[in-house]
Formats: structure tokens, sequence, C-alpha cells
């Protein structure tokens, strides 16, 4: 544990002073004459030479002999090496990521990246010779009553842009048919991440037509019903995201609906909805109803683990879900119920592949209307703003 915190000091101290010496342009020779001259106050002191702050660079390295590891400057050195450099210590050492603690409480209270808040202060000093200059600037553009509106428009485009982002990263970069080609990969990994390669491939050959060819399953009657009694059944969407084999959900939900009709009996419905929602620690229950809670949440988490997926169902869908899949277990045979299981996901994967191929058709145009839209509330609330910090006679919205 303390190696670990030791080393990611090492790692910081030595990237930092790179980049701040980098920064401030110093070379390791006239880093060290500067920090002689500034702090060193009389001849005997032994001065800092290239080789000191080749050391002090390279942290944690084993030296020439092989025998021994660089270690941190003295203290006293360190402090004079963050006072040169304007930055706290603790930026050095990894600390804070902020290059000052009052930076970093500044970002706390604004909740602004550090280099956010150094950007805004370094124009607002400028001018060193008129502190004033920009300062009165930046107050008008933050006590204007449609700075919020400014604000409002651009995060209402960020959020359009960012949706869009998410799934396309690199879509300054793109012309329209390689976006339309990336959405439409897109949505096609989502089809594939819910309903496997397999039975994707087996619905796009029959993505065109009403229903699956009757020769490409060719289906008995019992496994028909089933599968129609499977497509009747609720919550369904969460099973075929789950990807599970019907025999393990069937095994599984026997247990944990033996264990809900358990519990349910014992407590009633009542009981269990009125710990649904709540923290079991802030009612007041019996040791024994404490027990029963635990067991009930725990059948909860047993049944979403096995679906793996993190939707949490209520207490009535997690009942009728877990009977029905009992109930159509029982009534019919393993393999009756594995090719209409079968069946319905290559139905359902048909139904959303046309989804998509429709979605990809009308992606770009919904792309650039929203975009173009958003884009222009920006550029009329930027001019409100400026008519309200510079006011004049003349409507300069037909200007931009």
């Amino acid at each position: 544990m303390i190696e670990d915190i030791i080393l990611k000091s090492r790692e910081k101290w030595n990237k930092r002073l790179k980049e701040l010496m980098e920064e401030k342009h110093y070379t390791q020779t006239s880093f060290v004459k500067e920090l002689n001259e500034k702090f060193r106050n009389n001849a005997n002191e032994k001065e800092f030479t290239q080789a000191t702050a080749h050391g002090w660079l390279n942290v944690g390295t084993m030296r020439g002999t092989g025998k021994t590891k660089i270690g941190f400057p003295k203290f006293e050195n360190m402090l004079l090496i963050a006072e040169l450099l304007e930055v706290d210590l603790g930026y050095l050492i990894g600390e804070t990521d902020a290059e000052t603690f009052t930076l970093e409480n500044a970002s706390d209270y604004l909740h602004l990246e550090p280099t956010a808040i150094t950007n805004l202060k370094r124009l607002i000093e400028k001018d060193r010779f008129d502190p004033n200059a920009y300062s009165s600037v930046f107050n008008k553009l933050f006590c204007s009553k449609y700075f919020e509106r400014f604000v409002e428009s651009l995060k209402e485009l960020d959020d359009i842009y960012m949706k869009y982002k998410d799934f396309i990263p690199n879509l300054s970069k793109l012309n329209e048919n390689d976006l339309n080609n990336a959405y439409s990969d897109h949505l096609w990994q989502n089809l594939s991440d819910k309903y496997g390669e397999a039975i994707l491939n087996r619905a796009w050959k029959h993505h065109d037509s009403a229903c699956v060819d009757e020769a490409t399953f060719d289906l008995t009657n019992d496994e028909n019903r089933c599968a129609d009694e499977i497509g009747n059944m609720p919550c369904l969407d969460i099973l075929i995201k789950s990807q599970i084999d019907w025999q393990t959900l069937k095994k599984k939900s026997l247990t944990l609906l033996k264990e809900m009709d358990n519990i349910t009996n014992n407590y009633g419905e009542r009981f269990l909805k009125r710990i649904w929602s709540s923290n079991t620690e802030n009612l007041d229950l019996t040791k024994e109803q404490k027990k029963a809670a635990y067991r009930f949440y725990n059948v909860r988490y047993q049944f979403n683990l096995c679906l793996k997926n993190p939707f949490l169902f209520n207490i009535e869908s997690l009942a009728i879900l877990l009977k029905e899949i009992q109930q159509i277990s029982d009534k019919y045979s393993n393999d009756v119920l594995e090719r209409a299981w079968e069946y319905y996901k290559v139905c359902e994967a048909i139904k959303e592949i046309n989804i998509t191929i429709d979605e990809t058709c009308t992606f770009l145009g919904d792309f650039k209307r929203k975009m173009g839209y958003h884009r222009f509330l920006v550029q009329e609330s930027l001019v409100l703003l400026l008519n309200d910090i510079y006011p004049i006679s003349v409507d300069l919205r037909n200007i931009l």
C-alpha cells in the first residue's frame, strides 16, 4: 500500500516537473541557474547543477551504479522548486490535480476544470498594465440578464452533439456517407449485443418479409403454440437482452419462484411492497421482518443477476414473470421450448432490423435539422447578449 502511494507520487513528480519546465521553457541548466540566482543566499551554499536537475526529473530510477534508486529532493529544495514554478508542492507530488490548492478550491466551488479557471484567470490578467481592462468585460458578460440564456442554449446544443458523439466519436471528421455508415454500424452492434450474431444473421435473411420462412423452422403445432405463449409473456424484452438460454432460466426461475412464494405467504404482499422502495434501516421492523426483507432483496438481486440486466422489476412484474416462465416450462418439452424460443427471438430480431433500417435512413436528416436549429438558437442568444452589453438603436440580428 505504501509502496503504491510512493510510486504514484514519483510518477506524478517526474511528469509534472518535466511539463512545467517545458511550459516555462527551462532547460535543466537554465532551471538550476535561476534557482541558484533566486534562492542561493551566500557563496558557501552548495550550487545546484545540471546533474542535480537530471536527478530531480528521474526520481525512482536506478542511479548509474545500478545499486540505489534516485530519491526525492530534500523537502527544502522541493519547496524552492514549487516556488520557482509558481505551483503548490501538493500539485507536483500528486496530492491535487490543480496547480494550487486555491485553484482546487475554486474548481470545487465552481465545478469547472482547473484548466478552465486558469485560462479565465489568464485572460482577466492579460493586460498587466491595466488589471481592470479585461475584468470589466467579464463583469459585463456575466452580469447580463441574457448570459444565462446564452449558456442554456449552448447546453442544449451540447446535449444534442454529445448524444450522437457517444456512438460516433469522430463525428466532426466524417462526411455524410461515413456518418450514415457509422450510425448503421452502431445500431447493428446494439442488435448483435441483444440477440447474438447467430440469431441476427438468421433474421437478416428474412428481414424484408413479414415473417420467418416456414421452411426455415418448419414448426410443429406445439412449437407454434409455445412460441405464441412466449410472445405473450410480460417483460420479455428483458429476457431477450439477457441472452439466457431457456433451460438455465427455467431452473433458476423455479428456485426463485419458490423462495418468493414462501416469503409472500409468510409475510404478505403488503409487507413486501412496503420494503420494495425503502431502505430497511429507515423502517421500524422486527428482527424477523428484517430477516425477511433481506431474503426478499436477495431473491430480487439473484433474479437480476441471472438476467444480467440492472433493470429492476416492480414486485408484481417479477412475480408474474417467474410464474409465466414456470407455467410454460411445465407445459412443453425441452426440445419444443428451445425451438420456440429461438423462433421467437428471430422474429423479434427481424422487427428490430427493419426499425434499424428506417432509423438509419432518417438519421442524417434529423441530426442536421437538430444541430442547425440549436446552433441558430445559440446565435440568437449571443446577439441578444451583445445587444444587452453594448446597446445601440440598430438591430444587429440581420448582420450575422
